[in-house]
């Protein structure tokens, strides 16, 4: 009964806290917990649902977010390995408490274990979704901790991996932070194992190229590995067994996708003999864009460099870009495209969840190449007028399927062939109909209270 108990919880705490993401939701239903003895060492809170408690507490930073409140865990002797998941979204760093493996950090949650003997043991973040910071100490108080050991990335896709042989009965202090401040799900894994992880599988930013009909990138891993690519349109419905090849004696391997025929199709990878999984994903969108008339786009997937002249390198002289300032309420100065040279400004970033409005002499077809967004992202949309996207490269409607938060009396205003279309958001519907975006697509947002559009995706679950 337990699991119909918790899904109904988070669906009233969703109806009454809208504008928070599923992350801090989780995290207000973790932090209210009432302790029961009987519970301790069989979940992580040790206490039982208090939905009054969740609906009354101004805390929504993870419940292990203080030295002071650590999860306990500990690993069955019959288990090889155990995994904990928690996350660090909001996640705070005490005062006195040390660096983490050599970096500042800042969303920093802890975790407490008792070595049940002298073996060998170690911890892994593997499968979490940030760079994070691992880092395992003794001691009484967050100011006083001695350091067993900490590794920064040791581990596949710039997690962490540690090893130590413990002193039997002697509790440790197990602190999961994110690099230069990173945040998003953790887990957190204690394993007999020491073996050192694969190599990482992963795509090449800097080698995503989008000729015509055409997608190209090279795939690096573990050397001869056979891997296998998934395909998608939609990040969510995956195509297995798309392609196949083999990583060189060297891992890596020039892929090119002759039948990229479709305008959005999205690319991860995987080793089916070890169940290894790419770091990150790559895609790209096209995107028209008609002469004649303003319309309204983002650059919807990270490149290794998102500078203008990168982004948008082959447009016609004279093409003109405006992006608004939402400090001044105004547009900031236009942006020139000009044959031999590139923009006017070239120092301008289009970023995932930013948008732009754009002017272009003759129509074209536009290919955004690059990475998807992964982990927690917040994209804050202030109060008065703003353009905005999703981060995370999906259509849909913008409140029900993007969570895009809104009040009554917001607006929302997309470019259709040239013209504004307003939607309003009044007594809990939307006039004319709820908007939805397609993939690329930016949008005006007009509202009374500035949100922070949050979003925790992971394209493996």
């Amino acid at each position: 009964m337990a699991a119909p108990h918790v899904t109904g919880t988070l669906a009233l705490l969703w109806a009454y806290e809208w504008t928070e993401g599923y992350t801090q939701l989780k995290n207000r239903l973790l932090t209210s917990t009432d302790a029961r003895t009987n519970l301790a060492g069989l979940c992580q809170t040790g206490g039982r649902l208090n939905l009054n408690g969740a609906l009354n507490t101004a805390f929504w930073q993870p419940r292990n977010d203080n030295f002071a409140n650590a999860y306990t865990n500990a690993k069955p002797s019959s288990a090889s390995s155990i995994t904990f998941v928690a996350n660090n979204v909001d996640a705070t760093k005490e005062t006195g408490e040390p660096n983490h493996a050599g970096n500042a950090g800042g969303k920093s949650v802890w975790w407490n274990w008792t070595a049940p003997d002298n073996s060998s043991v170690t911890f892994t973040t593997k499968g979490s979704g940030f760079d994070t910071l691992l880092a395992v100490y003794t001691g009484s108080s967050v100011s006083g901790l001695t350091l067993v050991a900490s590794d920064d990335n040791s581990g596949q896709c710039n997690t962490s991996q540690l090893t130590f042989t413990p002193v039997s009965g002697t509790t440790y202090r197990i602190a999961v932070d994110g690099y230069n401040g990173a945040q998003g799900t953790i887990r957190l894994n204690l394993q007999t194992s020491s073996a050192a992880q694969p190599t990482s599988l992963q795509f090449t930013l800097s080698t995503v190229q989008r000729p015509s009909g055409q997608f190209s990138v090279t795939v690096t891993g573990p050397a001869s590995a056979a891997v296998t690519l998934d395909t998608s349109s939609d990040l969510s419905t995956w195509t297995p067994g798309y392609a196949t090849f083999t990583l060189s004696g060297s891992g890596s391997f020039a892929y090119t996708d002759t039948s990229a025929s479709p305008s959005v199709r999205f690319y991860r990878a995987s080793i089916s003999s070890s169940g290894q999984q790419s770091c990150n994903v790559v895609g790209y969108v096209d995107r028209t864009m008609p002469s004649g008339m303003y319309s309204m786009h983002c650059n919807p997937l990270n490149g290794s460099d998102n500078h203008i002249n990168a982004v948008l390198p082959s447009m016609s002289n004279g093409d003109t870009l405006s992006k608004w300032d939402d400090a001044t309420q105004q547009w900031m100065t236009s942006n020139i495209f000009i044959s031999g040279s590139g923009w006017s400004d070239p120092s301008m970033i289009l970023a995932p969840g930013e948008g732009f409005l754009i002017s272009v002499g003759t129509t074209l077809t536009h290919s955004f190449v690059g990475e998807v967004a992964q982990a927690y992202s917040v994209n804050p949309v202030p109060n008065l007028q703003s353009i905005r996207s999703s981060i995370v490269p999906q259509a849909g409607r913008v409140m029900t399927d993007l969570h895009l938060p809104v009040i009554n009396g917001d607006t929302v205003t997309r470019m259709i062939n040239g013209s504004y279309v307003t939607y309003t958001y009044s007594g809990g519907a939307w006039s004319p109909s709820e908007p939805s975006v397609s993939i690329g697509e930016s949008f005006w947002n007009n509202k009374n209270v500035g949100f922070w559009w949050h979003r925790n995706y992971l394209v493996w679950p």
